[in-house]
């Protein structure tokens, strides 16, 4: 049987733990976390963007800019 952070780290898939037949946990590698979490921010920037843009709220050029440079 491998090591479970080994088998994580080889695959990027992540491990669901289960207490009593039921997940319970998730443990996944730290590069992969990482990732999930850069993409939702992403996301979450773009639909901020849209809702201003239905409402008018645009920010400039060079703020957008500024903010993204940020996130790189």
């Amino acid at each position: 049987m491998a090591f479970y952070p080994d088998k994580i780290k080889k695959t990027k898939r992540p491990l669901v733990i289960t207490q009593k037949g039921k997940g319970a946990a998730v443990l996944l590698d730290v590069s992969e976390y990482e990732a999930m979490i850069d993409r939702i921010e992403a996301l979450e920037d773009i639909e901020l963007a849209e809702e201003q843009s239905k409402n008018n709220m645009q920010n400039s050029h060079q703020d957008a800019k500024k903010k993204s440079a940020k996130r790189l």
